[in-house]
């Protein structure tokens, strides 16, 4: 069976619906980048997701993961670590302003809500502990950012939206209005 998804494999595909093989055991770099896949099932055997493997893939809804897999879960639709430490993913096309980030969470994965268009808050529990480079970045109509408990020591490029900030940023995407960040 197939074990490997290559790089842009499936980049800006019509596709909605994608049956993975439990054979997979990885998807990699821009997979289904732009794709049009509404949910996908990550497999038992998948170990390795490659960077942007599901970025802009604006109808994406939900993330599954089959219960067996030992590197990867997913709960309410939002794709974790197997520990569920680790935020990986924010499905892009679900449709909720807002997303509480669950306990037990201590990073925000690098781009896990890149370019989410319909949240406009985050709350972020206590147990968080890093929140990695370009987070937030491109999620044009994110104001608040709830923080419950001391908010952590990020790249100022992260949690701001402001051009400045935002010069480093490689990436293709004009941002809109300022993110606020409130302690709670």
């Amino acid at each position: 069976g197939v074990t490997h998804i290559r790089n842009n494999a499936f980049f800006q595909s019509k596709v909605t619906s994608i049956s993975l093989p439990d054979s997979l055991i990885e998807i990699a770099r821009e997979a289904f980048q732009y794709s049009e896949l509404i949910t996908v099932t990550i497999p038992k055997n998948v170990s390795s997701l490659g960077k942007y493997a599901f970025n802009q893939a604006s109808k994406l809804t939900s993330f599954t993961v089959d219960s067996e897999n030992q590197n990867y879960s997913s709960s309410d639709g939002v794709l974790f670590d197997k520990s569920q430490s680790k935020l990986i993913a924010y499905p892009i096309g679900n449709r909720a302003a807002s997303y509480t980030i669950p306990s037990g969470v201590q990073t925000i994965g690098e781009d896990s809500f890149m370019s989410a268009p319909n949240l406009t808050s985050v709350v972020i529990p206590t147990d968080i502990i890093t929140i990695e480079s370009d987070a937030f970045t491109c999620a044009y109509y994110l104001t608040s950012f709830i923080f419950l408990g001391d908010a952590p020591a990020a790249a100022a490029a992260t949690v701001s939206s402001s051009p400045e900030s935002l010069s480093s940023i490689s990436k293709a995407c004009s941002l809109a209005g300022s993110s606020t960040a409130a302690l709670a």
